[in-house]
């Protein structure tokens, strides 16, 4: 990481952010215990209500990666107020809540906002307001722009990776099957799942599903008639473990694939014994195991215990580092903040790593058709059936044609 975190005394007082006619007060966050320090308020979003909070834990991880960073004493003489409200996962919600953090609240930035729909919706409105908008958790790349600055990489150049995976690698599928959410969140994965297919010579057999399906039985019949012996999935948290026991209740068993924000071990854990070693998973991050991630899983542990350290919350605490790493070098020297000169920052980032994260650029540059979509180094995990382990190193994704990416 580029920061150590020491355990200093932590003021822990309360701020309430309105979410609709509610107040988020299950999570306090920080406000400085350094009288002495400035204080820059940043803003967040999550589903801490409502049918998607399954993804709540990604906000914890960036909330515990401030009250962390303020106990170790902030930096350059700056502490911060990360204020973190409940969108419920409801994008006209998100809509509201932003519009208070950004005209009410005055907010420098907004750091780690939680999915695709609501950041789509909020995207324009933040673009236009000229306020900085660091990796939201989406990889639709309709949502970066001159102010914001994704996290993932593009959802076709993962499905790429992924298929890759499938078809060349371990498992050389023969014949790979994609079940996807038909909208802006699932479909982009099955287009670099389709030009990986084509480069090898392997049929793609896809089905779709709507983001209301209850029942995934006649999909995933679908896809067990085809004979496909990988399935890519694509789709929203709540959808994934109904899909497996949907397969596990006609006895298909293929290899399965998704993005790393379906490897959460509270919900692996629920799943059938006989579909854990078919598991896989691209990942950016190390797994929560791992000594790196030790002061993530510390933080995490001691300001909302009730929220275990997992892959989300690591992918939570990686916008906390890149936010600490652009602010110090903006502010080297006693440099004065700006949130102009915050994006300027971020635009300089060229084969930046951390112990969270391995080359991650913003920089422009020749054949960069959106320098705000990264092209991080990923790997491959499975779940074990007690907890995730790398099967891959860590190695350049596909660049799918058209694509951006760095």
């Amino acid at each position: 990481m580029s920061r150590s975190i020491s355990r200093k005394p932590l003021d822990r007082r309360q701020v309430l952010i309105g979410s609709g006619a509610a107040a988020l007060s299950a999570l306090p966050v920080v406000r400085s215990g350094h009288a002495q320090a400035r204080v820059i308020k940043i803003g967040g979003w999550g589903p801490q209500t409502g049918p998607n909070s399954s993804s709540f834990p990604i906000a914890v991880g960036t909330a515990a990666y401030f009250k962390a960073l303020n106990a170790a004493g902030g930096i350059n003489g700056y502490t911060f107020d990360f204020l973190l409200a409940d969108d419920q996962y409801n994008p006209a919600l998100t809509v509201s809540v932003l519009r208070k953090l950004i005209e009410q609240d005055d907010v420098f930035a907004i750091v780690g906002g939680v999915g695709t729909g609501p950041a789509l919706a909020v995207r324009d409105y933040i673009e236009q307001k000229g306020v900085p908008n660091l990796m939201p958790h989406t990889s639709s790349t309709k949502v970066a722009g001159p102010n914001t600055f994704m996290l993932f990489p593009s959802a076709v150049n993962e499905g790429a990776f992924l298929a890759r995976h499938a078809v060349q690698h371990q498992i050389k599928a023969k014949k790979l099957g994609f079940i996807f959410q038909n909208d802006d969140l699932g479909k982009p994965q099955v287009e670099g799942a389709t030009f990986i297919a084509n480069q090898s010579g392997v049929e793609l057999f896809s089905v779709p599903f709507q983001l209301n399906t209850i029942d995934f039985v006649p999909a995933v019949g679908r896809l067990n008639q085809s004979g496909v012996e990988a399935v890519l999935l694509s789709g929203a948290t709540q959808v994934y473990a109904p899909i497996i026991k949907a397969a596990e209740s006609i006895a298909f068993h293929p290899k399965w694939l998704a993005a790393s924000y379906h490897a959460n071990p509270n919900v692996l854990r629920t799943l059938p014994e006989a579909q854990a070693s078919n598991l896989f998973y691209s990942t950016f991050m190390p797994l929560p195991n791992s000594p790196q991630v030790k002061e993530m899983a510390e933080a995490v542990t001691k300001y909302y215990p009730n929220i275990p350290p997992s892959t989300l919350t690591i992918q939570g605490w990686i916008p906390g580092t890149v936010f600490a790493e652009a602010f110090r070098r903006m502010t080297a020297n006693g440099a004065a903040p700006t949130k102009e000169a915050f994006i300027a920052t971020l635009n300089q980032f060229k084969g930046y790593s951390n112990d969270y994260i391995k080359n991650l650029s913003y920089a422009s540059g020749p054949g960069i058709e959106s320098p705000h979509v990264p092209r991080p180094y990923e790997a491959i995990m499975t779940w074990t059936g007690k907890e995730l382990a790398l099967v891959t190193e860590f190695q350049e994704i596909p660049k799918v044609p058209g694509q951006p990416g760095q």
